[in-house]
């Protein structure tokens, strides 16, 4: 870890991002501070042209005590939800923080 970088209460950060959708790109900075920030910590996850495809990925990678950050639209919360909300995952404690990147963006509006 290097100087500038923070230790996190989070085992992992799961940065989940859909380059397709259409603000994801604007949220570019956002994360190459979290990189930069906790470095070997950060995890990342480009969205599949398929939904289920990304959930499934997601569920294999993500456990207790993670950071799941989406960067997309409400369709990228969506499969973050739906994988932690399985109950054969591991991830109980684990935290959403879904980043405004897409066209409407409801879910973050509200919880922000």
């Amino acid at each position: 870890m290097t100087k500038k970088q923070t230790e996190s209460r989070f085992n992992r950060i799961v940065v989940v991002q859909n380059h397709f959708s259409s603000r994801s790109h604007e949220m570019g900075e956002s994360i190459k501070d979290i990189k930069a920030k906790f470095g070997n910590q950060v995890v990342h996850l480009a969205t599949h042209p398929s939904p289920r495809d990304t959930t499934d990925m997601l569920k294999s990678m993500v456990s207790d005590s993670d950071l799941v950050v989406t960067v997309g639209g409400d369709g990228t919360a969506r499969t973050a939800v739906e994988a932690l909300a399985d109950p054969d995952v591991p991830a109980y404690n684990a935290t959403l923080l879904p980043l405004p990147g897409g066209n409407r963006n409801d879910l973050p509006k509200q919880l922000h």
